[in-house]
């Protein structure tokens, strides 16, 4: 078990003061600092049960002079304070070959509009793990899978390199990936059906990891994965 607490201030960067490009431009006349200073305070703790397998942890996080780009791609500067509050518990479980990895997370912004987060993600892996060949070959059938709740998603500029507030919703989907992996020594050769799940239901949103940006559709993956060292 641990806690810890932090507190950072500091003052904008030159960046969101001043920018001049082909596309975007903004600085404050006078040469004077457009935004104020940035203070964080966050807090954090976990405790980790090993004879379980449970992990979990507790953060908070208070930010004032919060920075963001709105939707119009310009730097903006949040004038009350703004709190997340995140949860996250690890369960691991195994039964027989079969195991049961679990992620699980609840967070929350005080303010969606600067901020949006989903309300719960969820991140689990279910394989069954097998000897082939005792002490040399091991084998991994299972499959990933990912799933948030709806939010307010984020584009992404390439011109300037940073992520925007949209108003266009995201997630509410889940996204399945099987697996099958060998071990033999060092080596992990390993075929991966990404996307197994697409057509299977309704997606509201589109496949997308940020607004405008698709992931994947269904495809399958094959390669090596070589540990040089342990």
């Amino acid at each position: 078990m641990f806690a810890r607490a932090e507190l950072n201030s500091h003052r904008p960067s030159y960046f969101y003061q001043n920018y001049f490009s082909n596309h975007y431009q903004w600085n404050h006349a006078g040469g004077e600092e457009r935004f104020g200073k940035i203070t964080e305070t966050k807090i954090e703790a976990a405790v980790s049960i090993p004879h379980t397998s449970t992990q979990a942890a507790f953060k908070y996080g208070l930010h004032s002079g919060y920075l963001y780009f709105d939707e119009n791609r310009a730097p903006q500067q949040h004038g009350s304070i703004l709190n997340i509050v995140a949860f996250t518990l690890d369960q691991n479980f195994k039964l027989w070959h079969f195991h049961f990895n679990h992620r699980f997370l609840l967070q929350k912004s005080s303010d969606p509009e600067v901020l949006d987060l989903p309300l719960f993600s969820a991140n689990v892996t279910y394989y069954f793990n097998y000897e082939l060949v005792k002490r040399v070959l091991r084998m991994e059938l299972g499959v990933d899978v990912q799933y948030c709740t709806q939010f307010r998603g984020y584009g992404y500029d390439p011109s300037l390199g940073m992520f925007h507030n949209s108003p266009q919703m995201q997630g509410g989907y889940l996204w399945a990936d099987a697996f099958v992996a060998l071990h033999w020594k060092k080596a992990t050769p390993f075929v991966k059906w990404e996307h197994a799940n697409q057509n299977l239901w309704e997606q509201p949103n589109g496949y997308y990891s940020a607004i405008n940006h698709p992931r994947n559709l269904r495809v399958f993956k094959f390669g090596l994965s070589w540990k040089f060292y342990d």
